[in-house]
């Protein structure tokens, strides 16, 4: 992602600058245009997210990825790894991203946003409006209580009694 970025930055000079949040497992060049705040408050990230041209998840190795979700909440477009199923299934669904496959594909996504903000802002409104349809508080809510209904009825319709009697 490192090497994505600076590249980008080497064909298309602007005041654009990777910001890095979580753990530092590597050592960081010392760049100007890259910015490593370590943990950062959930309010923080928000913000970060929120005012960011787009979240990039370069992970091939993600599972469900609640930082991808997060970003797509704060209608920020996603630049993610082909490699990452799961991630890639987020953006197909939602329009919320871009996909890419290498360096290249990397640096063309990443200029195609940051020269349309028509497209950007599409994207914002359809990676929010999806994880509002998906994942939001009231349908979670919603999915959990079905699943405890539907896993009574089973247990209920089964005729089990799996009350002890002394």
């Amino acid at each position: 992602m490192i090497n994505y970025f600076r590249e980008l930055k080497r064909r298309r000079p602007s005041p654009l600058r990777l910001i890095l949040t979580g753990a530092l497992s590597m050592e960081l060049p010392v760049d100007p245009d890259i910015q490593f705040l370590g943990f950062v408050s959930a309010e923080d990230r928000r913000r970060l997210m929120r005012n960011a041209m787009a979240f990039i998840m370069p992970s091939a190795f993600e599972s469900f990825s609640i930082a991808t979700l997060e970003a797509l909440e704060q209608q920020t477009p996603v630049l993610a790894n082909i490699e990452s199923q799961v991630v890639v299934s987020h953006l197909i669904k939602s329009g919320g991203g871009i996909i890419f496959c290498d360096g290249e594909g990397f640096v063309r996504s990443a200029q195609q946003l940051l020269e349309n903000d028509t497209l950007r802002q599409e994207m914002g409104v359809r990676g929010r409006a999806y994880v509002q349809a998906h994942f939001s508080r009231p349908v979670i809510q919603r999915r959990l209580l079905d699943a405890i209904d539907s896993a009574n009825f089973k247990l209920a319709s089964s005729g089990s009694n799996n009350a002890a009697t002394i």
